[in-house]
């Protein structure tokens, strides 16, 4: 008898990303001049999909052209900005 396949989601508290420190999250050691390499090496260490945190927030990465196309037709009903941002773009 087959076995019937049980689908597997994830949310967005359980994608993987490069360990984080105490306070500082990834900030420690990162060099906002070549942030793009740094973001390719953990796109190819983690996937398509990882958590980054600097400071007290947490950050998606997404890599992947259809996700990201998702997220951006979705983005009014279900992502939201980043806090600093947000009031300034309701406001224009």
């Amino acid at each position: 008898m087959p076995v019937k396949s049980e689908v597997v989601t994830r949310g967005i508290n359980d994608l993987s990303g490069p360990r984080t420190f105490p306070i500082a999250g990834n900030l420690i050691g990162l060099d906002m001049h070549a942030l793009h390499f740094q973001l390719k090496y953990w796109c190819d260490q983690y996937g398509a999909l990882f958590n980054i945190k600097q400071g007290p927030e947490r950050f998606s990465s997404i890599a992947d052209p259809e996700a990201i196309l998702r997220v951006l037709k979705q983005r009014h009903d279900r992502f939201s900005r980043i806090k600093f941002i947000k009031p300034v773009l309701q406001e224009l």
